[in-house]
């Protein structure tokens, strides 16, 4: 008869064993999670007739030690506990203020329409991909002192939002200092982490300081970052390096991007990508969400493949017995990257 125990003194019959050597499995009678370090071995009663033993065979209470069981074999118990495989988002904001460029320039043509009509098809897509129960805001900036907040925040109304995406209409020069500054009262009474979406095809035209825009809004005690999207800028090197600033001002991302693909990729919120896990074989074992429960999977080592544009692939990521391995997927370098925390 085999017994297990967490202290050494209560212990929890799991099996038989017949014969030698031998395997028992624990998971009907234990919990994910739960620890035992001592396996008691000891004959079966009344079998010393049939036994070759004078007395019991075996009578003895094992302590296995601070190691945990990993799938190898334990003398004659082998233990297959299952361990626990979590990917998180760091960035899970609770307020997005969406902040778009309507200036003239968004009106130029861009692959098969124009900027703006691009803006739009892709903001639509990601309202789609938002969580359920953020608040989300959507401002827009086109003409020296003037940007409009066409939606407050509030919790997520899908239909209502991409209504106002889809009547966005563009003219006037880049005012983006100003639409920061505006941004200030757009989060009175809001409780972070917050998060903008800054969206522009340009640099500051209107003789604002949209870096010290962006250090006003930290300074004013807001739990912000500021994510920056460099919209067809590829020819306009001083932009680009006022939009890194404006980013890097309040610890953001800076992204380029020169195609509808890169605008769509840049737009991506980690607390909605999928993530797959397969086995050594290359099998998916697994298939979930960023922000939905971890799987329990028996130890080993696995590749995990995230649903970003493009794939971040972990290879050889190890999942120990009764613990849990933690991914962190972060935005980094105008896309994603993915570290292993293991047990």
């Amino acid at each position: 008869r085999i017994e297990i125990s967490a202290d050494g003194s209560s212990f929890i019959a799991v099996g038989q064993a017949d014969s030698w050597p031998t395997g028992i499995d624990i998971s009907p009678y234990v919990q994910p999670g739960e620890e035992f370090r001592f396996v008691r071995i000891s004959d079966v009663p009344a079998d010393e007739d049939r036994s070759a033993c004078s007395g019991p065979c075996v009578d003895a209470v094992g302590a296995m030690g601070p190691t945990r069981a990993t799938g190898e074999e334990m003398g004659a118990l082998e233990l297959r506990p299952g361990g626990e495989l979590a990917l998180t988002a760091l960035e899970a904001p609770k307020n997005l203020l969406i902040i778009l460029d309507s200036s003239s320039s968004m009106a130029e043509p861009f692959e098969d329409s124009t900027k703006i009509e691009v803006a739009k098809r892709v903001l639509d897509e990601l309202v789609g991909t938002i969580p359920d129960g953020t608040r989300v805001g959507l401002r827009v900036f086109g003409g020296c002192q003037v940007s409009k907040l066409l939606v407050p925040l509030a919790p997520l109304d899908r239909a209502a939002l991409r209504a106002r995406i889809q009547a966005i209409e563009t003219g006037g020069p880049t005012p983006i200092a100003y639409a920061l500054e505006q941004a200030k009262e757009d989060f009175d009474g809001a409780y972070g982490p917050d998060l903008i979406l800054l969206v522009t095809d340009g640099m500051e035209t209107c003789h604002g300081d949209p870096v010290k825009a962006a250090k006003d809004l930290l300074a004013a005690g807001y739990d912000l970052k500021i994510h920056v999207v460099g919209f067809d800028i590829g020819s306009l090197p001083k932009a680009r390096e006022q939009l890194k600033e404006i980013a890097a001002a309040t610890g953001g991302i800076y992204f380029d991007a020169q195609s509808s693909s890169e605008l769509r990729q840049a737009l991506q919120l980690p607390t909605e990508l999928r993530y797959h896990v397969y086995d050594q074989a290359g099998q998916e074992v697994f298939s979930g969400n960023l922000r939905e429960p971890a799987p329990n999977l028996p130890a080993g080592v696995y590749r995990v493949v995230i649903d970003t544009l493009p794939p971040t692939v972990v290879e050889n990521v190890i999942v120990s017995a009764n613990k849990t391995t933690m991914i962190t997927v972060e935005r980094a370098d105008g896309g994603y990257k993915a570290e292993v925390s293991t047990p």
